[in-house]
């Protein structure tokens, strides 16, 4: 449905912005969600699969995972990542209380 002026958009960060330490064996199955998911690394690297195609996020890097795709983390061998992780949901709804435009 195309957006308007008369509806709300709501952002939540759903309990995020999350920051913590990636340590050997960190890993995230494989999984979709319903938001937009966004990872930072602020130092060390990890690998991710988004989609089917496989990257290297190093120290710098943030990654941008869309509404619906299939992604997968894990560490490399002996490997540590810092990171900080956001979690953004967009809902529209139409907004009953509001006057059209003329």
């Amino acid at each position: 449905m195309p957006l308007s002026p008369l509806h709300a958009l709501t952002f939540a960060l759903a309990g995020f912005p999350l920051s913590f330490e990636a340590r050997t064996g960190w890993h995230v199955e494989p999984k979709r969600i319903e938001a937009h998911l966004v990872h930072f690394c602020r130092a060390g690297a990890f690998r991710a699969n988004v989609a089917g195609k496989e990257i290297m996020v190093s120290s710098g890097a943030m990654l941008w995972i869309q509404p619906g795709m299939e992604f997968s983390f894990w560490l490399p061998p002996g490997g540590s990542a810092s990171l900080t992780r956001f979690h953004l949901s967009l809902r529209s709804t139409p907004s009953v209380d509001l006057v059209p435009r003329e």
